[in-house]
């Protein structure tokens, strides 16, 4: 049965089923000889939500290692955040012959004309991050896991570095519009929280999920709350830019608030290495690009896979953040 074909790829691939403690552990290599080739497929398509985060760079590599594998061609439509470019360029590989399509959608509403116009001619689509109506599969995180495993060390680092605050307030950078599996990232973090501690209060819930605009709203944030104590955030620019923020302030890192990391931006791995940030989650995202690929390959050859493909996150310490370093940035 090919779902099932898929779900033992993502045990060979290496994802690391985390227990409740959630271990730190290493990333692990492919498994080449797991990949099923299907039949005569030739051309894939991936739309991401920019390929400018280094996330996306790494899907893309897990697909590439699926598709080179099997001699497909693989083409990208890199919208660069735009919802409108993103529907015109899935029309495009659509228009050029892709037999199936992964895609990370702007806007869950508007990605509609695309999903439909796929689906008219005959091609199957795999949705990430966040899943939408006419998806014929889902292949990422279990979005409250991820969440939830961040929060948890969030509320260990409160615990272990401010044991005696009252009252802990929280600030939280969200990225509620790009649609539900972030609404279940943001309720995993809180929920982890509370598993470490109870006497916290979320002073700030806003959107800031780029960079810049999480630079700005802890800047806003802070302004507000002097006395903050702790910053969760969804992502990892969301991470860098509250930490840019926190010292611009003049603020100490994990002294005087606490950032928690999250994702696997080098800078993020490296500030966990540093003490910057006290732990990140690995969303797995050369693991998830091959399980998009092998998802596509096994739709597009007219089997079926699961509606829903988990890749479990791996949280990730000062005992594993180097090993991730030399797996992702080999030659930097």
């Amino acid at each position: 049965m090919r779902s099932m074909r898929v779900a033992s790829l993502g045990a060979t691939l290496g994802v690391l089923v985390l227990g409740s403690a959630a271990l730190a552990q290493s990333p692990s290599a492919p498994a080449a000889s797991a990949v099923d080739c299907g039949t005569d497929v030739q051309k894939l398509g991936y739309s991401p939500l920019n390929m400018e985060f280094d996330y996306f760079r790494f899907t893309e590599q897990g697909i590439r290692e699926v598709t080179d594998a099997c001699g497909i061609e693989l083409s990208i439509a890199d919208p660069k955040g735009d919802a409108a470019s993103q529907v015109s360029g899935i029309e495009n590989l659509i228009a050029a012959g892709i037999e199936g399509v992964g895609i990370v959608s702007i806007d869950p509403v508007a990605i509609n004309t695309a999903v439909e116009a796929a689906h008219a001619a005959g091609i199957p689509v795999v949705s990430q991050v966040s899943t939408f109506e006419g998806a014929d599969a889902y292949v990422g995180l279990p979005e409250h896991e991820f969440g939830r495993l961040q929060g948890q060390a969030n509320g260990q680092a409160l615990l272990a570095l401010k044991p005696d605050k009252e009252t802990y307030k929280v600030a939280v950078l969200n990225a509620d519009s790009l649609g539900s599996g972030l609404l279940d990232r943001k309720q995993g973090l809180i929920d982890g929280l509370g598993e470490s501690v109870t006497n916290y209060e979320i002073v700030s819930d806003v959107e800031a999920w780029a960079e810049d605009t999480a630079l700005s709203a802890v800047e806003t944030i802070l302004q507000a709350n002097p006395d903050l104590d702790l910053i969760m955030t969804v992502n990892d620019p969301g991470s860098l830019g509250a930490r840019s923020a926190v010292q611009s302030a003049g603020k100490a890192l994990n002294t005087d608030v606490i950032v928690g990391g999250l994702g696997i931006d080098k800078r993020v791995l490296e500030g966990v290495l540093a003490g910057d940030f006290p732990a990140s989650v690995s969303p797995e995202p050369v693991n998830t690009g091959r399980m998009i690929a092998q998802a596509l390959v096994t739709l597009a050859s007219g089997g079926t896979v699961e509606t829903q493909i988990d890749v479990p996150p791996v949280l990730i310490t000062t005992e594993n953040a180097q090993a991730y370093i030399d797996l992702l940035y080999p030659a930097q």
